[in-house]
């Protein structure tokens, strides 16, 4: 009984009818989209062969109260020269950007160090990595 009048309500109503199949369709078709996003970004692991032996150094400079701070070129030289623990090492740095269009979206992009690629073991499809010579070496 209480299904019939459940579809002789929504016989009477349609619009009402069109806001549940459209908020039901929305809602099943976006549940797999957002935990293949979710699963692809933080439930996999990166794809490195030696992911435990990766570290990211952070800066941690009290008197400015930054608990986490990004060396700066003269700190990463000095980090890198006194280093005894890492067999490579690589700048890099993240930003936001914002890019003004129709709709203005913030960009997150990360500009590094060459040497980072091949620290990751990037491999090229096509062409070469960049080199720490630059485009013309």
């Amino acid at each position: 009984m209480d299904l019939l009048y459940a579809l002789s309500t929504l016989r009477k109503n349609p619009a009402v009818t069109l806001v549940i199949v459209a908020s039901l369709a929305i809602g099943i078709g976006a549940n797999p989209a957002i935990f293949s996003v979710v699963n692809a970004l933080l439930l996999r692991p990166l794809p490195h062969p030696d992911l435990d032996r990766l570290a990211a150094v952070w800066l941690h400079p009290p008197g400015i109260g930054i608990f986490r701070d990004w060396p700066s070129p003269g700190q990463y030289i000095d980090l890198v020269t006194g280093n005894q623990s890492f067999e490579q090492m690589a700048l890099a740095q993240s930003r936001n950007f914002t890019l003004v269009a129709i709709n203005p979206s913030v960009l997150a992009a990360c500009s590094a160090q060459s040497s980072l690629l091949r620290m990751l073991g990037a491999r090229p499809q096509l062409g070469r990595l960049p080199s720490p010579e630059g485009v013309a070496g």
